[in-house]
């Protein structure tokens, strides 16, 4: 006897699958166990894995005929933006989103700001962020369970000058440490005194200064002013007062 199953389904595990069959006898599912009641041509069924359902029909012969259909399960995208970044006066960086087999991302801009070199790589580069918080979703999908999305933060800080030292040797806030400055290497650091003369210079600096003088004298305790270059168009100037 002729007996139909359909055609075999994807399904994402917890979607409910209609199957039905079609013949002109009564038709037995199996396993047997999966189902209610195993003699209904139509059956709604959840598995968690992919699973083989067979249809049975004997006719009035006692001739069997067999047809079988296949539910394959995928499991829900689990897509993984990358850890936070928090990054002074760069604008750009490398992203870190992961993807599995068979699965495709996109990125967006949440809010913020952010110009993606390939919106649909997980290790694509971003450039043109804003100064402050940028949050970015990546969004995954396998083309057959809904899309599942993960957020990222990626923070630009401006750069922040101590106004304060303590060169004590005690190991806390001895040297005049700029947090981003090895990031570039023509940076320079020039302090000066209330009169207007140089005491100090370093090019490039490397957050070393002590508060001591060009022969590695120690300064005395006053308030002094510093120019600090980052870069040719990027000059800040600051004051910072040496307490022992």
């Amino acid at each position: 006897p002729n007996i139909y199953a359909g055609e075999d389904i994807q399904a994402c595990r917890g979607d409910q699958v209609t199957l039905k069959a079609e013949s002109d006898f009564p038709v037995i599912w199996n396993p047997r166990s999966l189902f209610i009641d195993p003699t209904m041509q139509e059956q709604t069924v959840s598995p968690d894995t992919t699973t083989t359902f067979r249809a049975v029909v004997i006719d009035t012969s006692g001739c069997r005929g067999v047809d079988r259909i296949t539910v394959f399960i995928s499991l829900p995208p689990m897509p993984q933006a990358g850890n936070d970044q928090r990054m002074t006066q760069r604008y750009e960086t490398q992203m870190e989103a992961s993807i599995a087999s068979g699965e495709s991302g996109t990125w967006d801009v949440i809010s913020g700001s952010g110009l993606f070199e390939d919106p649909h790589a997980p290790d694509t580069r971003v450039s043109e962020l804003q100064m402050g918080k940028n949050i970015f979703s990546w969004t995954v999908t396998n083309g057959i369970c809904p899309e599942v999305t993960d957020q990222v933060e990626i923070i630009v800080e401006d750069y922040f000058i101590p106004t304060v030292i303590t060169p004590n040797g005690d190991g806390k806030n001895d040297q005049l440490l700029i947090r981003g400055i090895d990031g570039y290497p023509l940076s320079e650091l020039v302090v000066l005194n209330r009169w207007g003369e140089v005491v100090y210079s370093e090019s490039p600096y490397q957050n070393s200064w002590s508060g001591t003088d060009r022969d590695g004298g120690e300064l005395p305790e006053d308030t002094y002013y510093i120019v600090l270059k980052f870069a040719e168009d990027d000059i800040r100037k600051s004051y910072v007062v040496i307490i022992r």
